[in-house]
Parts: structure tokens; C-alpha cells; sequence
């Protein structure tokens, strides 16, 4: 862990995230941001925004919030890969025959990276956080997928600079709102080296709710 401590550096790369996704989606969304949200997800942002603070802790409460996220089960195990494009096929992959992404989205999320890396240091721990726009999504979704050994990312902030990422969130948000909210949440848990030893040795769906549910991930 970091000398600068847990605390440095969950807000450091919260800062950078939400950063990173504003210059992102001011670029790609200045004429859709504005408009009216669907009643589904009018839904979904009260039912964060005003029963977050009183279900602190619940396990009931962050149950429904990984149904939202991770109904799917869509996840893969200390998978194969030679470098990030195979990982983000992987994940692109299970994204796409659950019906959650567009034919398009791995194209996308491919070219998003080259501009806007998403590797992130935290900790001794190397990870990724791969995404795109929403317009390649049909349902919001996250799929993880845990390496056996890591591949090269490149830095969120300096392009320049590796990362050896052995654990990857691809996250596929319909909304642009949703996508630093889901973004934060990743990091927050990641600072937290329990929950990445538990992520790095987990074999199962049952075991990655688990994780996910404690950690109060959405």
C-alpha cells in the first residue's frame, strides 16, 4: 500500500475518474446529456440517491444494487490473455451474448482506450476499468474478468506510463450519468487490499456477489 495511505488514494483516483469521464462525455454527449431521463432510471437515481444514506451496511439494500449491475453474471476467472485487447474482448464478449452491448461496442471501447486510457495503480495492485460511450449499450452492465497473469494497460492520467492490470471491470452504462458513479464505486473497493486479495483468488459467481455485496458496490 501506498505510504500516502487507503484514504490519498481512493480520493486521488476518484478525482481522476470523474476528470477522466467528464472530458470524455462533455465531448461525446453535449447534446444528449440534457435530456430527460427514462422513468426507469428517474427510478434508479432516487432509489440511490434518497435510500443510500439509511441503508448503510444492509445487506438487503446492496443485494438489489449488484441485481442492477451484475444481474447478468457476467464474469471469467483467471482467464488467458496476452495483452488488454484480449481482455477486452473477453469481457466485451460476455457483455455481447447476454444482449447487454451493441455489435460495435468492443470496436468502440477498443478506441476509446488509445485516448483514454483507464489502467489505474492503487495499491500494489494493477487494474483496469475499460468503457465507452452509451450509445453502444442496451442494458447497463459490468463484466469482471481476473487474469492469470497481467497484462499492459496504459495509465488513466499518462498514456505513457504502464500498468500491469490483473484485475479488469469492463462496464457498459446506458446512461452517461451512471458510468463515474459506477466508476468511483470500482475504485473505492479496489483501495481496500482485502477486497482485491478476495477478487484476485475468487473462482465463482457466488463468491464475486459476496465480495461485490460487502464492499457496497453498485
Amino acid at each position: 500500500m501506498s505510504a500516502l495511505g487507503p484514504i490519498f488514494i481512493f480520493n486521488t483516483s476518484y478525482q481522476m475518474i470523474h476528470r477522466h469521464s467528464f472530458e470524455y462525455f462533455t465531448q461525446s454527449h453535449s447534446s444528449s446529456s440534457n435530456q430527460e431521463l427514462p422513468p426507469q432510471r428517474k427510478a434508479h437515481r432516487f432509489f440511490f440517491n434518497e435510500i443510500h444514506e439509511k441503508n448503510k451496511g444492509q445487506t438487503s439494500f446492496w443485494k438489489e444494487v449488484y441485481a442492477m449491475f451484475f444481474d447478468d453474471k457476467l464474469a471469467a476467472f483467471h482467464a488467458s490473455a496476452r495483452n488488454a485487447q484480449d481482455v477486452i474482448h473477453i469481457g466485451s464478449q460476455l457483455l455481447l451474448d447476454a444482449g447487454d452491448v451493441k455489435p460495435d461496442f468492443e470496436e468502440n471501447i477498443l478506441k476509446r482506450e488509445q485516448d483514454y486510457p483507464t489502467g489505474l495503480e492503487i495499491g500494489y495492485t494493477g487494474v483496469a476499468i475499460p468503457h465507452t460511450d452509451s450509445r453502444f449499450v442496451n442494458k447497463s452492465q459490468i463484466a469482471f474478468v481476473s487474469l492469470k497473469k497481467p497484462v499492459v494497460f496504459r495509465y488513466m492520467i499518462d498514456r505513457d506510463k504502464a500498468v500491469q492490470a490483473i484485475l479488469v471491470f469492463i462496464i457498459a452504462m446506458s446512461q452517461p450519468h451512471e458510468q463515474a458513479d459506477a466508476l468511483g464505486d470500482l475504485v473505492g473497493m479496489l483501495s481496500n487490499q482485502k477486497a482485491v486479495k478476495c477478487l484476485q483468488a475468487c473462482t465463482s459467481m457466488e463468491m464475486l456477489e459476496a465480495i461485490l455485496t460487502e464492499n457496497h458496490i453498485c
